[in-house]
């Protein structure tokens, strides 16, 4: 876990309607069709705020908790086994199919309710086995299940384990196997009992405030077109499984592996270091004298659970290998304590001694930590890209006038999406507490869609997620450009880009119709939460944002004033475009000297056509400049008159 890491994806509607206040949560859940979900977000965002890192350690401290709890579980079905337990607890815990776990917001509820069933599980075991205990620790059993069950779907699959586990544990204390079969159906009936109450309601009683893309339409399909949806459904078995076995492990393995970069190099280290642990840990738990792993309960437990997991997936038509494998994992959370457990059977029984099992266990540990690393490093650029950009828009629109549409060409954000980026954007302003009407509304564009559309008729741009909408003008949006690859400051377009053929033939269109008088110096920003969220940071990009809005202005000794205090911290563009307001301003001035030199320092910064042509512009805007400079600059950058 690394303290870069940030907010992601689906993180920022729960922070977004966090911010209007915790109540409104419950009305989020609502609309995404758990109406039970929001207890975790509340507890989360009453303790934790909006600081990142916080959210982080507890999504590690929920996880770890989780791992904790299936130790205990594994401990209390096979007493006997108290070495072996640990041994799928730990894969568990570095299983590298689930490669989300910096989105640390959205994911607090899923291991929360992971946590609640492995609890569960364990406390129905120690109650099988302690008579005297049975009716509290098996009514404090059903009431985590049932917490769980009402709080997410997501394990509802392996809710069907639970005869098959009370099954072992009555053979462990030695029940004949009549007595054993009644006892176990017995002990499940409460637990089916609050299964069939779930599905109950959640398919007959619960009306959705919004469209429900949880439905379980699976079921109706299986009445009305049984062989299609059977083959369906053995496709997803199929596929899922190997997704969640083979597939996972042969992540662990992608040419990524090979890195010799710095942080290459790190994760290969940590990696090392992790297989180094494990090994001197597993090699010191020696097995149990005289005592034959019950290998054939693993494995059918962890069939079953790898099998049964996806279930809640495959009855909403979401299967793994049919979903966007950015996410995808989510959906094999559920499995994950199943694979582990054949994982370690399938050592147990090929891997002859005790060492050289410990080490296959430490290899396999190894590849899963360095997957993981290299996963969260992605995560971790990703943040670095949102704060520059969050903060960049910040300087330069401090204030945004309600009902701007925000245009880009294409998405700019890695890990992200349209309305992740929409809170996020919307967070760094002030919105007023309760309001169902976003201040603003990201729309990115290809130039051929419904977007684009609407920018040449002038209509309106509307957006509707969850219970939050927007409405606003095409005609008053706000187009940016930001390509970190190329410049790290983000740009607000203007009229004045609209011959400049760094953009596109889309963006250059769009330049043409707009104005910037929607952004304001009378600042609306969420100076809280900027903070909590975001941090200090200050840079070149500073700078060349609050140049940008003085331009706007025409506050062009503003503008220079702001150039002197760059260069006196030490901070210079890496970009040429980056010099014009600064060029404008110098020509403003009647300072032609100091525009020369910056436009030859700006051609020599980016060498293309394209960025010549550009920083011409400024020139031929300008009158009266001293036709000798201006003929030296005209040859400079090959300018037409």
């Amino acid at each position: 876990m690394s303290p870069g890491l940030g907010f992601y994806q689906d993180d920022w509607h729960f922070i977004y309607y966090a911010n209007r206040g915790l109540a409104k949560l419950w009305e989020l859940s609502a609309y995404d069709n758990r109406p039970f979900a929001s207890w975790p977000y509340i507890a989360g965002f009453a303790t934790l705020g909006f600081r990142p890192f916080a959210w982080q350690i507890a999504g590690i401290l929920v996880r770890w908790l989780t791992t904790v709890a299936f130790w205990l579980f594994f401990r209390a079905l096979w007493p006997q086994q108290s070495r072996l337990a640990a041994v799928p607890a730990l894969l568990f815990a570095i299983y590298p199919l689930y490669t989300l776990q910096p989105m640390a917001v959205t994911y607090i509820t899923h291991w929360a309710c992971y946590l609640l069933y492995a609890l569960s599980l364990w406390l129905m075991v120690l109650g099988i086995r302690d008579p005297k205990r049975l009716w509290p620790l098996l009514a404090l059993s059903v009431a985590l299940d049932g917490l769980q069950l009402f709080t997410i779907e997501y394990f509802n699959g392996i809710e069907l384990l639970r005869p098959v586990v009370l099954w072992m544990a009555l053979a462990e204390i030695g029940e004949e196997r009549r007595s054993r079969l009644k006892t176990a159906v017995l002990g499940w009936l409460p637990y089916l009992l609050v299964l069939l109450a779930f599905i109950y309601w959640r398919g007959f009683i619960f009306q959705s405030p919004a469209q429900d893309n949880n439905a379980p339409t699976v079921l109706r399909d299986l009445a009305s077109a049984p062989l299609p949806t059977l083959a369906y459904l053995i496709t997803a078995v199929l596929k899922d499984s190997l997704l969640i076995l083979p597939g996972a492990w042969a992540d662990t393995l992608a040419p990524g592996l090979v890195d010799l970069s710095p942080a290459g190099l790190a994760f290969l280290a940590l990696s090392a270091l992790s297989l180094a642990g494990s090994y001197v840990y597993l090699v010191r738990a020696q097995p149990e004298p005289g005592q034959n792993p019950p290998l054939g309960q693993m494995l059918v437990l962890g069939g079953l659970g790898v099998l049964l997991g996806p279930i809640p997936a495959w009855v909403t038509r979401q299967p793994l290998y049919d979903t966007n494998p950015l996410w995808n994992s989510r959906l094999g959370m559920a499995s994950m304590f199943g694979a582990a457990l054949v994982l370690t059977v399938l050592v147990e029984w090929l891997v002859r001694t005790h060492r050289q099992r410990a080490l296959v266990y430490s290899l396999l540990m190894a590849l899963a930590v360095g997957h993981l690393l290299r996963s969260e490093n992605n995560y971790r650029h990703a943040w670095e890209t949102q704060v520059g950009f969050l903060h960049q828009l910040a300087w330069r629109a401090p204030g945004i006038a309600g009902g701007t549409p925000i245009i880009s060409e294409g998405e700019l954000l890695p890990l992200m999406g349209d309305y992740p980026t929409s809170f996020a954007i919307n967070m760094i302003y002030k919105q007023e507490q309760g309001a169902e009407r976003a201040l603003l509304w990201y729309f990115p564009s290809y130039g051929d869609d419904k977007v684009a559309e609407k920018l040449a008729t002038a209509g309106q741009l509307q957006e509707t997620k969850f219970s939050t909408r927007f409405a606003g003008d095409a005609g008053n949006s706000v187009a940016i450009w930001f390509d970190p690859t190329l410049s790290h400051c983000l740009h607000v377009l203007t009229p004045e880009d609209a011959g400049s053929r760094l953009y596109s033939g889309f963006l250059r269109g769009l330049a043409q119709g707009l104005t910037t008088g929607r952004i304001s110096q009378e600042t609306n920003l969420n100076i809280a939460f900027l903070q909590d969220a975001l941090g200090a940071a200050e840079n070149w990009c500073t700078y060349y944002q609050q140049a940008e809005l003085a331009a706007q202005d025409r506050n062009w000794e503003g503008v220079l004033q702001l150039w002197k205090s760059a260069r006196k911290a030490g901070m210079a563009p890496s970009y040429g475009a980056e010099f014009l307001p600064f060029i404008r301003a110098a020509l403003a001035t009647g300072n032609p000297l100091m525009a020369e030199s910056l436009t030859e320092t700006a051609a020599r910064t980016t060498s293309s056509l394209a960025m010549r042509q550009t920083l011409c512009g400024p020139w031929k805007e300008n009158a009266g400049i001293d036709p000798g400079i201006q003929s030296k600059v005209y040859e400079l950058l090959s300018c037409t008159p």
